[in-house]
């Protein structure tokens, strides 16, 4: 064995490799810097990321409020544009307008589904305190309790002539805007300038609830072109078509709070006009992230908008990204220096697994050896034929069995193509075969069986069954052949086969000699019944009572012949002649019902079946014959002219039991197997009639069906027969439903 001693250069060249390796892990200068350089980065990204997500959360927020702003200054470009067309039909009306035209105007107008958060549309007319007299005689012609309200000491009037809904608006009609100062002043405003004026904040009649509002004003001129100066407007003026607004009930018109991510606060001069900013609303935030003022000019006015940014938009402008940016860098720096650390420590254990692993090495060559010896034992003692070729099927192992197979010797298998040992295999042919393994790569993964042709050294070809694993090497793949000769087992299948076909071949010919028997047999037996019937008819005053009973004796035996015939080709046809009906899923309480049905037994009889048939769902046929043979015989074998039938079920893990049990004569022991064979009856077929196959062909179809009958009675005690159904059939029927012997 060898040693190391410590004096030679190699060991000295080992012990210094293994001192770098120990400096090479500890923590140095280095080390320290680039997570100090890290950290510094990743503070730096973290400032960046939040300014930049602040900047885009404030950008979002002035959009927002621009799009609340213009949004409302639409709204009350479309109010007066409903305005001016209302001052426009006065105008075509010939400057006046009775209430009736004024409710058609705006029943077509159709405000308060187009304009929603208007409160109603009305007419202003202008009044020297001389006319007001004639003016209210004359609207009481049509409104009794029509009057101008309230006092006043202004020396012009300025009432509400109408007003569309009058439902909601009532208390306006005939108000005179007059007697309050914002309303006064702004009607002057819009009669003398010509444009659309609003009013200063007022509260209006109809309110109850006396929240902040206005009133919207557009003129209406007596003549067709326009006035150039405010004299010629007030020579010219008939009066204003005028809009009421609650200011609440309009904000809830033009926008919808729980669309809204922000607040807004309304007020004109020092009067507050709306108002989100206090605790109770939906989206209030006591801290919002931000603030703006906005003072728009409406109609004559001057709104401050105070929009600020709610709860919501708080939660939606929520960003962790800076913060994960802050995380994920701290847990880099920790992972580095952690790394580091790992590193220390694994460098000082390297040596020693170093160490550790070469003794293992040297182990586990031996082991390597030693299974290599025994695989190699294994493939030159193993029955099939092994081969042992590459990806490019070049063959590199061959082991005896494959000698014997094809007739040549290792040394010239090996370095030879797979391809020349399988002719029915091309190059190709032979990849994709390799190709059908179940799934990978992986070690010991085996391709499907195939069947083909061999070819033996000498050029005879014989049946094998192909199969290939692969086997993976350190440095790459090998692919392992398992051959083996099938020539006795084909030539058996091929036995087989011809079996098969001979036996069809007679089954047909079974099946064309009992119909042509049963046909040709039955001829001469239907000649015998209408000789007889014309017999008798032709004779019928020369008979008597025994002539007759013997006539009808003839008759019952010719149709006991036929029934007999019908039978013998039924059970010749049991199990071999299947159609639709064998196919054909059912309901176990169906099945029962239909075969009471068909018994139709007299009633005397009670018939009784068990729940659990509602619990199945079979194929009709042949159960639904099989039940009717065993029923119908409990039936007509019974010695009584009343009784009871128990049609019984029992569902075990892999068969029904069915039962029909009666309350009979019984049947001795001694009779058991033959009530099941052809031709047999316990009672003269002149007391029962009967061809003695039913309970052959009940026999026959069970067993072809895979299950079993069996009969328990004793005599004066009734009888049970009882049999066993498979809930998987193991006949073939061809299109067999798969419902068959499932439970629901």
């Amino acid at each position: 064995m060898e040693t190391f001693d410590p004096g030679d250069s190699d060991f000295s060249g080992q012990i210094q490799q293994r001192a770098q390796l120990q400096n090479a892990g500890s923590l140095h200068r280095i080390h320290w810097l680039i997570i100090g350089a890290s950290l510094a980065l990743t503070i730096a990204a973290w400032y960046v990321a939040r300014s930049q997500v602040r900047e885009k959360i404030r950008e979002r927020f002035r959009n927002e409020a621009g799009d609340i702003i213009e949004l409302i200054s639409e709204r009350m470009a479309k109010y007066e544009e409903a305005l001016w067309a209302g001052a426009a039909a006065i105008h075509a009306n010939g400057g006046d307008m009775s209430p009736q035209q004024w409710r058609r105007f705006a029943t077509k107008l159709r405000i308060e589904q187009r304009y929603p958060g208007i409160n109603g549309i009305g007419i202003v007319n202008q009044l020297a305190p001389e006319d007001v007299p004639a003016f209210i005689a004359e609207q009481r012609l049509e409104r009794l309790d029509f009057s101008i309200h309230p006092p006043h000491s202004e020396n012009e009037y300025w009432p509400i002539l109408c007003i569309e809904p009058i439902k909601t608006n009532c208390k306006a009609l005939g108000l005179d805007m007059a007697h309050e100062h914002n309303r006064l002043t702004a009607a002057r405003k819009t009669r003398d300038s010509g444009d659309a004026q609003i009013t200063g904040p007022i509260v209006l009649v109809q309110d109850d609830e006396h929240t902040p509002g206005f009133l919207f004003f557009v003129p209406y001129y007596l003549r067709d072109l326009p006035a150039s100066s405010e004299a010629s407007r007030r020579r010219d003026f008939g009066g204003l078509v005028y809009a009421p607004f609650i200011m609440n009930r309009l904000m809830l018109g033009m926008l919808r709070k729980e669309r809204r991510d922000l607040g807004i606060q309304i007020s004109d001069a020092d009067t507050l006009l709306y108002d989100e900013h206090k605790p109770g609303e939906p989206n209030f935030d006591p801290d919002p992230l931000f603030q703006d003022n906005f003072e728009i000019p409406f109609y004559g006015r001057i709104w401050r908008f105070d929009i600020r940014a709610g709860s919501s938009f708080r939660a939606d402008a929520a960003s962790r990204q800076p913060l994960l940016i802050l995380l994920f860098g701290i847990i880099i720096d920790i992972m580095l220096l952690t790394f580091f650390l790992l590193l220390n420590r694994a460098n000082r254990q390297s040596v020693a697994f170093a160490d550790t692993m070469t003794t293992a090495f040297q182990s586990k060559t031996i082991a390597l050896r030693d299974n290599e010896l025994r695989l190699r034992a294994v493939i030159e003692n193993a029955a099939d034929g092994i081969a042992l070729f590459d990806h490019e099927q070049v063959i590199e192992d061959f082991n005896p069995a494959c000698e014997a197979l094809f007739g040549v010797t290792a040394a010239n298998a090996v370095g030879k193509k797979m391809t020349t040992f399988f002719p029915v295999l091309t190059r190709g042919d032979f990849r994709d075969y390799m190709n059908t393994r179940k799934s990978g790569d992986d070690e010991g993964q085996v391709s499907k069986s195939r069947e083909m042709k061999g070819l033996h050294e000498d050029g005879s070809e014989f049946d094998i069954d192909l199969q290939i694993r692969n086997v993976r090497l350190p440095d790459r793949v090998l692919y392992m052949a398992t051959i083996r000769n099938i020539t006795e087992r084909k030539a058996s299948e091929r036995r087989l086969e011809q079996y098969t076909h001979e036996l069809e071949r007679s089954n047909d010919d079974l099946d064309n000699f009992a119909y042509v028997a049963s046909h040709d047999l039955k001829a001469p037996l239907r000649v015998i019944d209408n000789a007889s019937v014309w017999l008798e008819e032709d004779l019928a005053e020369h008979f008597n009572a025994d002539t007759r009973e013997s006539m009808a004796l003839l008759r019952n035996r010719v149709r006991r012949m036929e029934k007999l015939l019908d039978d013998l080709l039924e059970y010749s046809r049991a199990g071999r002649k299947l159609d639709e009906r064998y196919n054909e899923p059912i309901n176990g309480n169906v099945l029962i019902e239909n075969v009471v049905t068909l018994v139709s037994a007299p009633d005397g009889f009670r018939i009784n079946s068990s729940a659990n048939f509602r619990l199945i769902e079979v194929n009709r046929m042949p159960l639904q014959q099989i039940l009717f043979n065993l029923i119908s015989n409990a039936v007509k074998h019974h010695h009584k002219t009343t009784g009871a039938i128990d049609i019984d079920l029992d569902i075990s893990q892999d068969d029904y039991i069915f039962g029909v049990a009666d309350d009979g004569p019984g049947i001795a022991v001694e009779f058991h197997a033959q009530v099941f064979k052809m031709f047999q009856t316990l009672q003269p077929r002149d007391r029962v009639e009967g061809s003695g196959m039913g309970l052959a062909m009940v026999k026959k179809n069970i067993e072809l069906f895979g299950g079993a009958i069996y009969l328990q009675s004793t005599p004066g005690e009734g009888s049970r027969f009882y049999f066993s159904w498979p809930r998987v059939q193991r006949i073939h029927v061809p299109g067999m439903h798969s419902v068959a012997g499932t439970q629901s």
